[in-house]
């Protein structure tokens, strides 16, 4: 079981939520076998505003296969390295491949991590997006699919008023009024 501590009440409702939703079943990134971005899926993220060339995209782009629906091929595209990627985030997207060339489905925009949730809408698994914003805020998105492409649904950030203090104290019941330091010699 994972439990979140977090101050606020809105928070703690959002941890209630989103808790299952990560750990419901989702792929993590880390077991996934990426390879070379195939031919036709960089042809398509050349036509994209801001994209760089073709050579480019096929350097610095690898892609992943992901299991939205039964009978869909689709692919998560991630950038790697410093075109595509800033400190700790990546571009990335989502898409499905239609005959010989392939549909975007998700311009995921800058993030860390891509997971494939349990729950479905309109029949494709929603996709919950991870981006780090700091050493204490992130942000958390949720997409659905609406028949065509995924689009937002839910986004939560935690900024950092909203983080736990980093701070602990433990204190033990026959030890409360010891010196700490003599409690951690016995």
């Amino acid at each position: 079981m994972v439990v979140f501590v977090v101050p606020s009440t809105h928070m703690r409702l959002a941890s209630v939520v989103i808790a299952p939703l990560i750990w419901s079943g989702s792929v993590p990134a880390q077991t996934r076998k990426y390879t070379p971005i195939p031919p036709a899926a960089a042809e398509v993220i050349a036509t994209f505003p801001n994209a760089r060339d073709l050579d480019s995209i096929r350097q610095n782009y690898v892609a992943a296969p992901l299991q939205l629906r039964d009978g869909v091929e689709a692919i998560l595209v991630e950038g790697r390295g410093i075109g595509p990627c800033g400190a700790a985030n990546c571009q990335a997207y989502i898409l499905e491949k239609q005959g010989k060339t392939y549909r975007l489905l998700l311009d995921a925009r800058i993030i860390q991590q891509t997971h494939v949730l349990n729950f479905a809408t309109n029949g494709y698994h929603d996709i919950q997006t991870d981006m780090h914003g700091s050493a204490t805020s992130a942000d958390l998105r949720i997409y659905r699919y609406d028949g065509q492409q995924y689009r937002l649904n839910e986004e939560m950030a935690i900024p950092d008023e909203e983080k736990p203090n980093p701070r602990v104290e433990i204190t033990f019941p026959d030890q409360e009024k010891q010196n700490p330091s003599e409690a951690i010699k016995r």
